[in-house]
């Protein structure tokens, strides 16, 4: 593999399935611990008795979010903001 003008050049197809599937398997490795950094602030929050509690506005979470994404910490109000911004 070769990269020109920030494009990459592949000398043969199976480099290109091999770079492929490690770019799959890297962005999936970025969001499972992306999760896993989540499920440990959720943990911590337990501890400190804030777990529940949405971030943005202080408001407590709909149980049924919290049953849906444990690790969240925006209530479903904020996220519909948060989202209609982008």
């Amino acid at each position: 593999m070769i990269k020109e003008n920030s494009c990459y050049i592949f000398s043969s197809y199976e480099d290109f399935k091999l770079y492929k599937n490690h770019s799959a398997y890297k962005k999936r490795f970025i969001q499972e611990n992306h999760t896993i950094d989540q499920i440990d602030a959720a943990l911590l929050k337990i501890k400190n008795k804030t777990y529940g509690v949405c971030g943005p506005s202080s408001r407590r979470i709909n149980v049924d979010r919290l049953m849906a994404i444990p690790w969240t910490d925006v209530c479903v109000d904020c996220k519909s903001r948060s989202e209609r911004r982008l």
